[in-house]
C-alpha cells in the first residue's frame, strides 16, 4: 500500500510539472508574440499618427477677401464675429499687409486683391496704426480649415518638452516610440533627433500647404518615424 501511494504521488508530481512547464511556455509565447511589431498594426498605427498630426496644426480660419481695393490710405471692415484674443494677417498682390484687429472691425492697408486672416491662433507680424480708414465690406467671408505655422512649431516644441504626452495625443500606441520633424522648403528641419533602433521602423512622411507668419503660403514636409 505505501509503495501505491508513492506511485500516485509521483504521477500527481508529473502532472503537475508539466502543467507548469505548459504554462511557462504560454506565458513565454504570449509575452515574446506581443514584443514582436504586426507590420500590417504598425503601417494602420502610422497613419493614425500622421492624421492626428494633421489635426494638431490645422485651425479654423476666417479668410476676407477684398477684390476692388483702391489706393488711398486705408481701410477698414467689420470683422464676421469676435473672437478672444484673435489677431490678424494679411497678404496682397505684391506680398504681406499691414493689418490690425481694433475690437470688432480690422483696419489694413493695400491695393488691388487682398485676403486678411483672423484668428486667435495667428500672431499679427506687421501690426498696422493708420487712423481715418475708408470702411468697406469684404467681397467674400469663409472660415476654412488651416495648417499654420505657428501649430507645426507648437507642435515640434511640445514633442521635444513633453515626449510622452505629446506621443500618446498624436495616437502611437502603447510600447512604441515615435520621432518627428518639419523640414521646411528650404531644407531647415526642426525637431528630430529621438535615437531610433536600426531595424522594424516605419516611416512615413506628409506634405502639406500651411500659412506662413507672414500670411503667405509656403510648402514643407513632416518626417514621421514609429516603432
Amino acid at each position: 500500500m505505501k509503495t501505491q501511494s508513492n506511485k500516485k504521488g509521483s504521477q500527481m508530481d508529473m502532472i503537475i510539472s508539466f502543467t507548469l512547464f505548459i504554462t511557462a511556455l504560454m506565458f513565454i509565447y504570449f509575452l515574446v508574440t506581443s514584443l514582436i511589431i504586426n507590420p500590417n498594426n504598425a503601417k494602420n498605427s502610422l497613419g493614425t499618427v500622421e492624421g492626428n498630426i494633421i489635426s494638431s496644426v490645422s485651425s479654423e480660419v476666417w479668410v476676407l477677401r477684398f477684390y476692388n481695393t483702391s489706393s488711398p490710405t486705408c481701410f477698414e471692415s467689420t470683422l464676421p464675429e469676435l473672437i478672444a484674443g484673435g489677431q490678424s494677417e494679411g497678404i496682397g498682390n505684391s506680398g504681406p499687409v499691414y493689418s490690425q484687429v481694433n475690437g470688432k472691425n480690422v483696419s489694413f492697408n493695400g491695393t488691388g486683391f487682398i485676403k486678411i486672416f483672423y484668428s486667435n491662433k495667428i500672431v499679427n507680424s506687421k501690426p498696422f496704426s493708420g487712423s481715418g480708414c475708408i470702411f468697406i465690406s469684404p467681397d467674400s467671408e469663409v472660415k476654412e480649415e488651416m495648417v499654420l505655422q505657428e501649430n507645426i512649431i507648437s507642435l515640434i516644441s511640445n514633442f521635444s518638452q513633453n515626449y510622452d504626452v505629446t506621443k500618446n495625443a498624436l495616437g502611437v500606441p502603447s510600447g512604441m516610440d515615435m520621432d518627428i520633424e518639419f523640414k521646411y522648403k528650404n531644407g531647415t528641419i526642426i525637431g528630430g533627433g529621438v535615437p531610433t533602433p536600426e531595424t522594424n521602423v516605419y516611416a512615413g512622411s506628409i506634405e502639406l500647404n500651411y500659412l506662413s507668419f507672414n500670411g503667405s503660403y509656403e510648402t514643407g514636409t513632416f518626417g514621421v518615424k514609429i516603432w
